[in-house]
């Protein structure tokens, strides 16, 4: 649906078909989307999440909306 950035392509436009993730084009091990966000792990063990962000969830210590990835906060690597 992408009303909250959750498809990481630096947009809120409604897709019928997959985009690339802004930034995430090649090393993502792991994904996993929730309602209205969506995070990802790279194969270096950092954690990257995006979308809706009002409680917190996307763990950059902010609750600011995000349309691309950010590392979530104290996980740049060891994530597995």
């Amino acid at each position: 649906y992408n009303s909250y950035g959750e498809l990481g392509d630096d947009s809120t436009t409604h897709r019928y078909t997959p985009v690339r993730v802004s930034g995430m084009s090649s090393g993502v091990s792991r994904i996993s989307a929730g309602g209205a966000h969506t995070c990802a792990v790279k194969s270096d063990g950092s954690a990257w999440c995006w979308g809706y962000n009002g409680d917190g969830e996307l763990g950059d210590n902010t609750t600011a909306t995000r349309y691309t990835p950010v590392m979530v906060s104290g996980m740049s690597s060891g994530v597995s």
